[in-house]
């Protein structure tokens, strides 16, 4: 019935779609299911919505399924609109072209991108198995008419390989460019939700009364539960938040959206750790964070624009490379930093950094220019432009 269903509403849209002329003035951008405003389409929205007269654009159009980003979006004065509104279709007809990064087939209304020019932003260089690597396709892929056919960003030509590998994209298939997310890192201004002022600007308070901010952010496994900090005891926990406190550190951590723990518990413990919720977008925290605490997390791979300390909690590398999702590159040839592998050894670690500098900064550096070249956002705004001419 839902094959049916889905079909049919192709059908009745196509034919709909030619009485409708696109423009490629008009960019329409959606985000994580529809249920948050993060991620390379945040930032590109933004951009393009800040210089919209510069680029030549008539409208920059957010899709959300979220009443509280909407509401949110809507008193900033942005042009946003619900999935399933009248407008909100009206707009997915029209716009030349579409943006998501996450699911191709949830972020937006995938039924009306008919003959839009899709563009899969995506949301980081993989250090994990992803696409065919990980035995798995896109979700939905092979859904919605040729959405399957989008246009996928990728950060410099051995990223081009990587990614195009993953989805089984041609070359022409990849546009070449920089992570709006990473433009955001390496500049000023942004406009900011008003739960994420609340948190920065906790943060940077906190800064300035003397504490270093660590983000702690664990990817998720497939076939297991995430173990906090690589341990199910609460009171080993509690005892490192105490460790934290007596070292002038604040610990601030997000569980991945499928990540199942006792995390909201762990607000009980005290001032020394930040809970942030699902819906709140990594990269405003990221900005303000002296050590970044992961595993296999890509996230570190755009930490590298700040050339920051970076410590590797993989406390469970060898079930997660053997027998969890797998990695693609070899984990100590790609990840420049401190590898610890229980609460004890980060202790040591984090109390040494008091003491002696970083030695990874150039491991850094060579590992920041492979994956994502020196591409600036204006290069991934022409490369856009350009296979909009190359469809005409």
């Amino acid at each position: 019935m839902k094959d049916f269903i889905k079909t049919t509403i192709n059908i009745v849209v196509r034919l709909f779609s030619f009485w409708i002329i696109k423009d490629d003035k008009y960019w329409l951008f959606g985000s994580w299911y529809g249920q948050r405003f993060s991620d390379n389409s945040r930032y590109l929205f933004l951009y393009s919505d800040k210089y919209k007269n510069d680029l030549g654009l008539k409208k920059v159009i957010w899709i959300t399924k979220s009443p509280i980003i909407y509401k949110e979006l809507v008193l900033k004065g942005f042009e946003v609109y619900y999935h399933w509104s009248v407008k909100g279709i009206w707009y997915h007809l029209k716009s030349g072209v579409h943006f998501v990064d996450q699911s191709p087939t949830e972020d937006i209304n995938a039924y009306f991108s008919i003959n839009a020019l899709k563009i899969n932003l995506w949301h980081g260089f993989p250090l994990k198995k992803v696409g065919v690597y990980s035995g798995q396709l896109i979700k939905g892929e092979k859904s919605f008419g040729n959405w399957h056919r989008c246009k996928v960003l990728c950060t410099s030509e051995f990223a081009t390989e990587v990614l195009g590998d993953s989805f089984l994209k041609k070359r022409e298939d990849c546009i070449v460019g920089m992570y709006p997310r990473n433009h955001y890192l390496l500049n000023e201004g942004l406009e900011l939700l008003e739960s994420e002022e609340t948190i920065v600007e906790e943060i940077k308070a906190l800064k300035i009364a003397g504490k270093k901010i660590v983000f702690y952010l664990p990817t998720f496994r497939d076939k297991t539960e995430i173990k906090f900090l690589g341990t199910d005891s609460k009171s080993e926990i509690q005892r490192f938040i105490n460790f934290l406190n007596e070292n002038n550190y604040v610990l601030i951590t997000k569980l991945h959206f499928a990540g199942k723990l006792f995390h909201k518990e762990n607000n009980n413990f005290n001032e020394g750790l930040i809970n942030l919720s699902q819906e709140v977008d990594v990269y405003p925290i990221t900005k303000e964070t002296d050590i970044l605490i992961t595993d296999y997390s890509s996230i570190y791979f755009d930490f590298l624009f700040l050339d920051r300390d970076i410590i590797f909690f993989p406390y469970d590398l060898e079930y997660y490379t053997n027998v969890d999702r797998g990695l693609i590159f070899d984990y100590s040839e790609y990840t420049p930093g401190n590898k610890v592998f229980s609460i004890s050894e980060l202790k040591s670690d984090l109390l040494s950094k008091n003491i002696s500098r970083d030695n990874y900064s150039k491991e850094r550096k060579e590992l920041k220019e492979k994956i994502f070249g020196k591409y600036k956002i204006k290069d991934t705004i022409n490369e856009i432009k350009s296979n909009l001419d190359k469809s005409k």
